[in-house]
């Protein structure tokens, strides 16, 4: 049986997220808080008095992507673009599939700043091959951030199967 099939209908709370992705619980809020990181919890948003906030598989997945991208130095504005980006949520829910071998970076091009003007950025999901030669070939004037996402979201995937074998 597929792990996402049986992970889809799994409800986690932010004690859950904040282990499996290895955040700090408060940051955790912080970002649920903050609306640069467009990350809302998909069951429960609003954590009342003894309600907490719940999410999906999704969520989950999204969350490890800007707690990565935090910790890479990002800010929550160019995050919350990577997270709303409609091929992003796609391969995240892709990524049960991955292989640790396939090499799956994230890799995100920022043209230096003009004067008066927002830099231009550009995301690419893409193997270790392509950004080797992209880069051999470019003219950059510009900076690259390079993620390892799909090693990053195989181990998580891996914590999630394991966890789920232990049931």
């Amino acid at each position: 049986m597929v792990i996402i099939e049986i992970m889809q209908a799994r409800i986690f709370q932010a004690s859950e997220i904040a282990t499996l992705v290895g955040i700090p619980q408060p940051k955790l809020a912080k970002f649920m808080e903050s609306p640069g990181y467009k990350l809302n919890p998909s069951l429960r948003e609003k954590a009342g008095r003894g309600a907490p906030r719940l999410y999906n598989l999704n969520d989950l997945l999204a969350v490890a992507l800007a707690w990565w991208l935090f910790q890479a130095g990002l800010r929550s504005q160019v995050i919350g673009r990577i997270i709303s980006a409609r091929e992003t949520s796609r391969l995240l829910n892709e990524s049960e599939h991955w292989k640790p071998s396939e090499n799956r970076l994230l890799v995100i091009s920022r043209q230096i700043e003009s004067v008066g003007g927002k830099p231009a950025q550009k995301i690419s999901f893409i193997s270790a091959k392509v950004v080797a030669a992209d880069v051999q070939s470019a003219d950059l004037r510009g900076s690259l951030e390079i993620l390892p996402l799909g090693r990053l979201l195989w181990g998580l995937w891996e914590q999630l199967r394991t966890e789920k074998r232990g049931e």
